[in-house]
């Protein structure tokens, strides 16, 4: 039996996550953000880019009783779209946020997860990788933030 290096997985996940999808995908409707430099700055940009941006609390979920809140701020004008990846690259939690006028602060989003895939079941042990990609009103992307989720029942 081969053993597969961490490594390699972590660099199989990333591959998977920005490689293009052909039809049916479930982040089709989303913008592609493979060019880093067409995200544009200026009101819709994060607050701050040197700082955590995007986290998830409790991390890792050691109890099923457990939801994990995945929290980010934001001054977008848009929608907010997050998705929590398995090992493989499947989608296993989806949620689309509508984005109005910000107060001075900014965004506070917060997304609850109650650690269950698509089929109402809870999901195994293991790494998820949780992503939020801003768009603003055009469908454009401004930002995309990403976080590992730990879970140890």
């Amino acid at each position: 039996m081969k053993v597969i290096p961490a490594s390699y997985m972590f660099f199989l996940i990333f591959a998977l996550l920005f490689a293009e999808k052909e039809g049916g995908a479930d982040i089709a409707a989303a913008p592609s953000l493979t060019d880093e430099s067409s995200l544009s700055p200026g009101p819709g940009a994060p607050i701050n880019q040197n700082e955590l941006d995007f986290i998830a609390l409790p991390n890792p979920v050691r109890n099923r009783n457990e939801k994990v809140v995945l929290m980010c701020r934001t001054r977008c004008v848009g929608i907010a779209l997050l998705n929590i990846y398995d090992a493989v690259g499947s989608v296993v939690f989806q949620r689309t946020i509508t984005l109005q006028k910000p107060d001075a602060v900014g965004h506070k989003i917060c997304i609850p997860w109650d650690c269950r895939n698509r089929n109402g079941r809870f999901v195994g042990n293991g790494t998820y990788l949780g992503v939020i990609s801003l768009f603003d009103t055009e469908n454009r992307p401004i930002a995309r933030h990403m976080v590992n989720i730990g879970i140890a029942y």
